[in-house]
């Protein structure tokens, strides 16, 4: 996970204590429920992941590598990109990659992954956390970047030619989570306390309120049912598409989520550190806990036509059939 969102939770060990939901559902599991290993040739911490095909997919690394499979994840091929670390990787067709990370990076390669060009912002305080192409004419890329010595605000480009030039977004808020674009190409990302919403690709955003107040980090939405998640246990669920929000509060405020999908409109995943991954099957009123295969923290999942897949530090890899 990158630096900066490691920091911001740090940084608030000293928020009030969360109120209890008494109508959540926990449980521990005592095994795996179907969750399989995916061999990975290193140890690196990956940090993205994203599937167009149930064969071909991509991971990130903090070492700024990117890796292909072609194989359902059987192999995986590896590329250095950058000496920094890379966070997110996105693409629309099999050949158009996009990938960034740290010091305002962010990088294109339009051969699968083999080249790349470097299209970063100059921004280098920058930590850039996802990147998504909106639009044929529209790339914007969020992060994170220290704005005094105890706060880290969020930052976001976007442009309009391919990353040849970039024009900073408004200051909006703490703490940018990943974006999340509709099929209509509604953009939303959450930031404290905050959902940001684009109907322009990207040009402009409408800022509403969250409930409780909380640090987001990661959203899906599939129809009107919508799942985030973020820092301080924080969990949420929309019945809308995304417009009205309603809190799970859970106790353990080290439960801090990275990452959220969705496999239809009842049945989604969150997981982040210490290996916790959580389950609904009601469109996220209730959630019950999964045990992975080994311990680790997860920093990305995504869904593939046939498979969920979950990633993170020490070259892990996991990935559970959908049915």
């Amino acid at each position: 996970m990158d630096s900066m969102f490691r920091t911001s939770i740090h940084q608030s060990k000293n928020l009030p204590a969360l109120a209890v939901a008494s109508w959540l559902l926990l449980g521990a599991t005592l095994y795996a429920q179907d969750w399989k290993v995916a061999p990975f040739p290193a140890q690196d911490n990956l940090t993205g992941v994203i599937f167009r095909s149930p064969d071909t997919g991509y991971v990130v690394s903090s070492s700024g590598k990117i890796a292909r499979t072609t194989d359902t994840g059987a192999t995986w091929r590896a590329v250095q990109v950058t000496d920094g670390s890379l966070e997110d990787v996105y693409f629309d067709n099999a050949r158009t990659v996009y990938v960034c990370g740290s010091r305002g990076g962010v990088y294109k390669s339009e051969d699968g992954g083999r080249t790349w060009k470097n299209i970063s912002v100059k921004d280098t305080s920058a930590v850039f956390i996802s990147v998504k192409r909106l639009s044929l004419r529209s790339l914007v890329v969020l992060g994170l970047k220290p704005d005094t010595a105890t706060n880290v605000r969020g930052v976001g480009y976007r442009s309009t030619d391919d990353g040849l030039t970039w024009t900073p977004l408004p200051p909006m808020g703490l703490s940018y989570g990943e974006m999340f674009v509709s099929p209509d190409k509604t953009a939303r990302f959450l930031s404290w306390g905050s959902m940001h919403t684009s109907n322009d690709f990207g040009k402009t955003w409408v800022k509403s309120k969250l409930p409780e107040g909380k640090p987001g980090r990661t959203i899906d939405i599939i129809g009107n049912t919508g799942i985030m998640a973020g820092m301080f246990g924080q969990i949420g669920y929309s019945s809308d598409g995304g417009k009205i929000w309603k809190q799970v509060t859970i106790t353990d405020e080290n439960s801090h989520f990275t990452s959220a999908v969705l496999v239809n409109k009842q049945e989604g995943y969150i997981a982040g550190y210490d290996s916790r991954l959580y389950h609904t099957t009601n469109a996220g009123h209730a959630w019950m806990r999964e045990q992975l295969p080994k311990d680790c923290v997860i920093l990305a999942m995504t869904k593939s036509a046939n498979r969920i897949w979950a990633v993170g530090t020490e070259g892990a890899i996991f990935w559970k059939p959908i049915r």
